[in-house]
């Protein structure tokens, strides 16, 4: 990587991200903190000495900000650039119930820190400036010219940039990610208020910070940025977008240049099957594409399901057969349709331009070996769906699903969603991520909750769902896809009695094992002899229902949420080890069992000596037949007493068929360690599992595979003896 002959001087930690990429990409880089810029002498020798000055963040820190960028200035050459980054007070994070940086309150930014009393501004780290403040200090200190960006989410970790009066020509609600210092006041949801910002001319104003570009002579030819520095080295990128009409994609790290040529190849590679991409070519540590004009086909397929159904699903039909034709079928699998050779995860729509009729893709940049179709369908389909619930009225998208076959391994596409997404948030929570988290939508989402319910109902109604169930019935209000999970996660372990559904078609007949009743059913109870579990997404209205009709015991249930304690009959959470406690508290260890053996016990007694409670979980006949296509050798209920009776186990439990992932087994029992045998230790899910529990706090330890012994050389010495 070539590296630049600008002077620069970067006001700043040593070790932050900004620092490290700057001092990778040019030759004369000096770091200094706040205090050491400011010293006199140090300024006297340096004078008109630097190129580019850069400070992110710091000015915020000084009592006498004018003075000191007054003393920043004096030390830039004639046609030098002082790159100011500031925290906007105005920003809509704060409106949203983000931290003030500089007090920890919530609103003080806002209110322009009127309700601080004395002592609480003696106390204050810094302070924040709107927009027409920063400006005004900039005059003042003899930086007459300057040029503005708006920055989202936060100054310290952007995600996107835009030059002063230009705006993005895409659904900022899918591609924006907000980040905080902390979550627990958040209330609102900030990506879905970008385009009315946008719309209303709020967009600038409402930026969480802005970088100001100061200085004699022309200014940067930058529109757009997008970066993802956030992420690991290899994948840290900034994408800027010139009036030019050029798009670099760039490489902030040396590591990443490779990927810069695999997102290269990726698009040479569509091209050759027949998917029109925007062409590009590699300069150094660029990948240079023209900008395609054009409307964002996200945006344009999005209007079409608010206009015109029948030429919306054309123009889907269309996009289901770019994504099947993307790469070689390897193979057509009955349940899981097409196998491509290479799937292209971002053949979506949010990365397409649709212009008369054709569909032009960009930033082509995950690709994985044998992937199904449908799973980059399912997850386009998703994106285009995404908060669009009013919407769904004009084109349901259930009936699209159905449409498409893609209801019948639903979950599955679900869940390799999830895997894709969980990589990205563990990347972009890793070392290199500081001291912001991305927004989780289920805290905000209590939050409102708790301001809506007031805190002990919320308590009770939405956190601690599970405190009070043991000695009650249970019902399940909905018969949908959250009412499934939550029966076959919990039937074993609660007092179901049936479920509950306002259609009236469904009552009298069965679904999940259970039988669907009115909710009358409710009017005739004693109200302290049951609680209700509403599994379904829009719960408001029910819940008001079963209020009117006495019930006092109500929980909404949430089916990707982690809840405290044990949903369960068990109370591994208050064992109490014998002896001293080990390194683990709950371990966790699934699988088949078949043919119980010396591996099996190894494993068993391995887990044991590292934890003090150990749960194992038991796979179904009708999973191994689904996953691996045999028949076990024991049935399962056999299966189950022999590892029960095994005397390292202290629990073993039946793994629902359609809910066997690590993610759903940490939710119910949250272990604090799963054991796995060494024989998936590269598995690529398995490592998406791995780094799943890790951000849960939990981990994933592999044991050596027994070489001797398995259930298929079990299995293959009987099959042998009876062939003799």
């Amino acid at each position: 990587m070539r590296k630049n002959k600008l002077s620069v001087l970067y006001i700043g930690q040593d070790n932050d991200t900004a620092a490290d990429i700057l001092r990778s990409k040019c030759e004369s880089f000096t770091c200094m903190t706040l205090e050491e810029s400011t010293d006199q002498v140090f300024i006297d020798k340096h004078k008109n000495c630097y190129d580019t000055i850069v400070s992110m963040g710091m000015l915020e820190y000084s009592d006498k900000p004018i003075i000191v960028l007054e003393n920043w200035r004096e030390m830039l050459s004639y046609s030098g650039k002082l790159f100011l980054g500031m925290n906007n007070r105005m920003g809509i994070r704060f409106f949203c119930g983000e931290e003030d940086p500089y007090t920890g309150n919530r609103f003080d930014s806002i209110e322009n820190y009127l309700r601080l009393s004395d002592d609480d501004r003696k106390n204050m780290l810094g302070k924040c400036y709107a927009g027409y403040d920063i400006e005004q200090m900039l005059k003042q200190s003899g930086f007459n010219d300057f040029k503005r960006y708006s920055v989202y989410p936060c100054l310290e970790e952007p995600q996107l940039i835009y030059a002063d009066g230009v705006y993005p020509n895409e659904n900022l609600a899918i591609r924006y990610f907000p980040k905080y210092r902390k979550q627990n006041a958040v209330f609102i949801e900030e990506e879905f208020m970008m385009n009315d910002l946008i719309e209303n001319g709020l967009f600038h104003l409402m930026a969480n910070a802005f970088i100001y570009e100061c200085g004699n002579g022309p200014f940067l030819d930058i529109q757009h940025v997008t970066l993802s520095m956030e992420r690991s080295r290899e994948n840290a990128f900034a994408t800027i977008i010139s009036s030019d009409g050029i798009v670099r994609k760039m490489a902030l790290y040396e590591d990443g240049i490779e990927k810069i040529k695999i997102i290269h190849e990726n698009h040479k590679q569509l091209m050759e099957n027949g998917i029109q991409v925007a062409p590009t070519q590699i300069k150094g540590d660029k990948c240079i594409t023209p900008f395609i004009h054009g409307i964002n086909c996200d945006i344009y397929m999005r209007e079409l399901l608010c206009t015109d159904a029948e030429k919306f699903l054309e123009v889907m039909d269309q996009f289901k057969e770019i994504v099947y034709r993307s790469s070689k079928c390897v193979m057509n699998d009955k349940d899981m349709g097409p196998i491509l050779e290479k799937g292209y995860l971002d053949l979506v729509p949010l990365n397409c331009i649709y212009n008369d009729g054709e569909f032009t893709f960009f930033d082509q940049e995950f690709v994985e070996n044998m992937y199904p179709a449908n799973a980059i369908l399912y997850r386009a389909i998703s994106i285009i769906y995404w908060g669009r619930i009013y919407d769904q009225k004009i084109y349901p998208y259930e009936k699209l699903l159905e449409r498409y076959g893609l209801c019948k391994k639903r979950e599955h596409w679900e869940r390799l969603g999830m895997c894709f997404a969980q990589q990205l948030r563990v990347e972009c929570n890793s070392e290199f991520s500081g001291q912001y988290k991305l927004k989780d939508n289920v805290i905000v989402k209590e939050n409102r909750q708790a301001i809506a319910y007031g805190n002990e109902t919320f308590f009770s109604m939405f956190a601690d769902i599970f405190g009070d169930v043991y000695n009650k019935k249970i019902f399940v209000f909905g018969a949908g896809i959250w009412a499934k999970y939550f029966i076959a996660m919990y039937k074993d372990d609660l007092n179901i009695v049936c479920l509950l559904d306002n259609d009236s078609e469904l009552w009298g007949t069965k679904r999940y094992g259970f039988k669907i009743q009115s909710p009358l059913l409710l009017a005739h109870m004693d109200p302290d002899d049951y609680k209700v579990f509403v599994c379904v997404k829009d719960y408001k209205y029910i819940v008001e229902q079963i209020r009117i009709l006495g019930t006092k015991n109500i929980a909404v249930f949430n089916k990707y949420r982690v809840y405290p304690g044990r949903q369960s009959a068990y109370v591994s959470k208050t064992y109490t080890p014998k002896g001293e406690p080990k390194k683990y508290h709950i371990g966790y260890i699934a699988g088949v069992f078949d043919l119980f053996h010396i591996g099996h016990l190894n494993m068993f007694r391995r887990a044991k000596e590292q934890c003090d409670y150990l749960v194992v979980g038991v796979v179904s006949d009708e999973q191994v037949k689904k996953n691996k296509h045999k028949e076990p050798f024991v049935p399962f209920a056999e299966r189950l007493e022999i590892v029960r009776a095994c005397r390292y186990v202290d629990e073993a439990m039946a793994i629902p068929i359609d809910y066997s992932g690590t993610v759903e087994a940490y939710q119910k029992y949250h272990f604090d360690v799963q054991f796995s045998g060494s024989d998936y230790m590269n598995d690529a899910w398995w490592l998406e599992q791995k780094k799943y529990l890790e951000s849960q706090g939990a981990e994933l330890v592999f044991f050596p595979y027994t070489q001797s012994t398995s259930s298929s050389m079990v299995q293959k010495a009987i099959l042998k003896t009876i062939a003799e």
